[in-house]
């Protein structure tokens, strides 16, 4: 049943990785070797937010059936040395003794469980310092075959891997000068300590940040006009990024198209190389942006950034280097123009909204153009939306004012209010953590308290509950 619960579990986590990863980046549109590592890093974060809860329920069910254990040898040395019961009596109590220790949803035995986290532990780990970061240098990679992308993506982070290597080598010569024998277990107990040592060193960092920044921020969300000003701010500091994203791109759109019109006539690899480059550029870009682009530089022939004695000749351009590096500058334009525009879009609908909601406060009520509003941007606001075919009642415009003029704005002062005293008592069970005796971690009191109650679900529940809390503390962002 335990073994049934679980594996229905980890069903639900694979399919909502898929539908979140997806939701994010289309899955049929990566390649399986950029997708499936991804994939599993995001698997195995997941996981450990079910994994976790039960590993701590079932510690505290081992506890309970030792406790119940060493009781019962004690009743029945007790019931031996009295006279007054006999054997049948004996055997009576004994067989209608009950466990009071309630097994967990999902027990499995220690040896599943040891070895579901030894994968989850030391997958993250290669993921996280070898494979992860390979991968992301592998997808920046201008060479055009296998080899040569590997070959950058070692290169690119050699410099990481050497400062990895020379901390290792220091702990290394730490550990032989006090005497430790060197062997695999004491190695793999360096990586370990290594490793979360300086996890624990990014999770002080930033949970310090967002346990300050969190409630500060969910406060001045509560103020009128605050949201709007932010808004502008952040859009006023991306147009900059933005307009230069652009520049970048047009200029490696020219670059690659005067090399196509150098290589147009010429055979070999060259030209197919070029091709692969051109192939970057998607239609939305060409006909779109860089239609209106190109209109604003009419008449410049050459590519932007260089001047026509700079201009590559045909043998510079058909050099495998050349067009490397001109495959890695597109590749970097590319996505970088794209995540500006997706930024930007964001912003300005977010800045429209909030225009609205001011000028909703200002009359009294809904504005006009909030009726006005295209089939497809109707219903994230208000008014009839429909889904399969079922016309949804309109939502009343008193209704709409008193949520997004009135109602918004307190309950953004309440949730400041309420993640405050999250971050009292996330501070406070952190600070008094190791002092065991008293316990005075509120965390730990909780979990002692329905342990000693043997509320195993609870227990389940409060640690996926609190889990929930850190990851929302760290990972909230307003205005990115």
């Amino acid at each position: 049943m335990g073994a049934g619960l679980l594996a229905s579990q980890l069903i639900l986590v694979l399919c909502f990785t898929v539908y979140t990863l997806n939701n994010y980046a289309h899955l049929r549109r990566q390649r399986a070797i950029i997708a499936l590592p991804t994939f599993f890093g995001w698997f195995f974060s997941f996981l450990i937010i079910i994994v976790l809860p039960l590993d701590v329920a079932i510690t505290f069910y081992k506890k309970c059936t030792t406790e119940e254990f060493s009781l019962k040898i004690v009743e029945e040395k007790n019931l031996s040395g009295e006279i007054s019961f006999n054997s049948h009596e004996n055997n009576g109590i004994n067989s209608n003794s009950t466990s009071f220790c309630e097994e967990p949803g999902g027990f499995i035995e220690d040896k599943l469980l040891f070895r579901l986290w030894r994968i989850v532990y030391w997958g993250s780990q290669f993921l996280t310092w070898i494979l992860l970061p390979m991968i992301q240098s592998y997808a920046k990679a201008g060479e055009f075959n296998v080899k040569g992308r590997l070959k950058y993506a070692l290169h690119s982070n050699a410099v990481y891997y050497g400062i990895y290597f020379s901390l290792l080598t220091f702990l290394l010569i730490y550990i032989v000068s006090k005497g430790v024998s060197l062997n695999f277990a004491s190695l793999k107990i360096l990586v370990v300590s290594a490793s979360n040592t300086w996890g624990i060193f990014l999770l002080v960092v930033l949970l310090g940040y967002g346990l300050i920044e969190v409630p500060r921020l969910f406060w001045r969300m509560g103020i009128p006009g605050y949201r709007l000003r932010r808004t502008y701010f952040e859009i006023d500091k991306l147009s900059s990024e933005k307009n230069e994203s652009e520049d970048a791109l047009l200029e490696a759109y020219n670059e690659t198209k005067y090399a196509l019109n150098l290589l147009k006539n010429s055979r070999g690899e060259a030209r197919e190389k070029i091709r692969q480059i051109s192939a970057k550029f998607s239609n939305d870009i060409t006909s779109g942006i860089l239609t209106s682009l190109r209109e604003d530089n009419e008449g410049n022939n050459s590519f932007t950034g260089r001047s026509r004695k700079a201009q590559p000749d045909l043998e510079t351009v058909s050099q495998n280097a050349y067009l490397v590096k001109l495959h890695r500058k597109v590749i970097r334009a590319v996505q970088t123009f794209h995540r500006c525009q997706i930024q930007w879009n964001s912003l300005l609908e977010q800045s429209f909204y909030l225009e609205d909601v001011e000028l909703s406060e200002r009359m009294g009520k809904i504005p006009k153009q909030w009726t006005t509003f295209t089939e497809k941007n109707k219903p994230k606001f208000h008014g009839q939306s429909r889904f399969g075919g079922f016309e949804l009642p309109a939502i009343p415009e008193k209704i709409q004012f008193f949520w997004h003029c009135k109602i918004k704005q307190q309950l953004f002062k309440f949730l400041a209010i309420l993640f405050t005293i999250m971050t009292t008592l996330i501070l406070w069970s952190e600070c008094t953590f190791f002092i065991s005796s008293p316990q005075l971690s509120l965390a730990a009191l909780l979990l002692h308290g329905l342990a000693k109650n043997y509320h195993y679900k609870f227990i389940q529940i409060c640690a996926i509950a609190m889990i929930y809390i850190y990851v929302f503390v760290l990972t909230i962002q307003f205005f990115n």
